[in-house]
């Protein structure tokens, strides 16, 4: 039966909107991660609910007091963390901006798989979206970097990753951050409640960060980022606990 579905147009559609949804998430993050600093990048990156109220709201739907508390303190720290671009050499605008492109598209994504994963396995859907975000970005990787579709150089092949001196960095990115971490988060949502998977995700600023600083690639952040940083995630806690509780009363 379930495969009987995947003819359907309405679930191709959706299928192929959450690979196009994917492909500009990790797209415009990771062009993020060299536009701004690391924390900048993961702060906005995860502000996914900020941009889920902000829709409700816009579409005239109710959101609760939590929400609506939140998602103020959470755009009160967004403007405060903005204005490390004017004393943090490594912060842009731009970066910014890229990283919190990522979260609206990961909305995208999380809405088309909240639908299909309600009866299809998770490695049938995984399969084809993880497909159709890689065609896509390395469409964009000819198009917009100058790549080429050569094994030669390397660094500018969109097959690049297949060469040995990148296989065993690609090999981890794939199984562990990629199987075990991305696609894990939506395996273990049939165990745990998604108000435990949201709030675990937003310490991946907090976490990134340390590991960034213990391994040199990013600074201290500035003050900016320090006293707006926990407003942002203050905010977004507030908003994911209140979404949470409104999913609860509608059941």
């Amino acid at each position: 039966e379930s495969f009987s579905r995947l003819k359907n147009k309405g679930v191709i559609g959706a299928i192929f909107g959450s690979g196009i949804c994917l492909g500009i998430h990790f797209g415009s993050w990771v062009w993020s991660l060299d536009n701004t600093s690391l924390t900048h990048s993961l702060l906005f990156v995860t502000a996914h609910p900020l941009v889920i109220v902000t829709g409700l709201y816009l579409m005239g739907k109710a959101i609760n007091s939590k929400q609506a508390i939140g998602a103020t303190i959470g755009f009160i720290g967004v403007g405060v963390t903005l204005l490390g671009v004017t004393n943090e050499s490594d912060v842009s605008l731009i970066g910014d901006l890229a990283a919190f492109v990522g979260a609206v598209a990961i909305v995208g994504y999380w809405a088309a798989g909240r639908v299909l994963r309600g009866w299809m396995p998770l490695f049938i859907y995984a399969f084809p979206v993880t497909l159709i975000a890689s065609i896509l970005l390395s469409f964009s990787s000819l198009i917009l970097e100058g790549g080429n579709i050569g094994l030669i150089p390397p660094e500018t092949s969109v097959f690049g990753w297949s060469d040995m001196v990148w296989l065993p960095a690609i090999a981890y990115l794939a199984f562990v951050p990629g199987i075990i971490g991305h696609t894990g988060i939506n395996g273990v949502l049939r165990w745990f409640p998604p108000i435990f998977i949201s709030v675990s995700v937003l310490f991946e600023p907090l976490l990134g960060s340390l590991i960034g600083w213990l391994l040199g690639t990013t600074g201290v952040p500035g003050i900016y980022t320090w006293v707006g940083g926990p407003f942002l995630i203050t905010g977004i806690i507030l908003v994911t606990i209140g979404q949470n509780e409104s999913e609860v009363n509608e059941l």
